[in-house]
């Protein structure tokens, strides 16, 4: 467990230097349940929607294709 809950190290930039931010409202405040939560797996993409966007991408550079 972090001694400082909710804080968090940011960088604005790639070449910019690390500051600290409070994700917290209050910053008091004290997380009582330690216990983690059990993943939920995403099922992905379904074979339908896998081959409309395997199409999509096999188009990119043929003569009318937008982008």
């Amino acid at each position: 467990m972090s001694a400082t809950p909710g804080l968090v190290m940011v960088k604005t930039c790639s070449d910019c230097e690390e500051t600290s931010f409070c994700l917290l409202k209050n910053e008091c405040f004290r997380f009582t349940n330690t216990d983690r939560l059990i993943p939920i797996l995403a099922a992905g993409l379904s074979a339908a929607r896998r081959d409309n966007v395997r199409s999509i991408l096999s188009a990119r550079g043929r003569e009318g294709f937008p982008c």
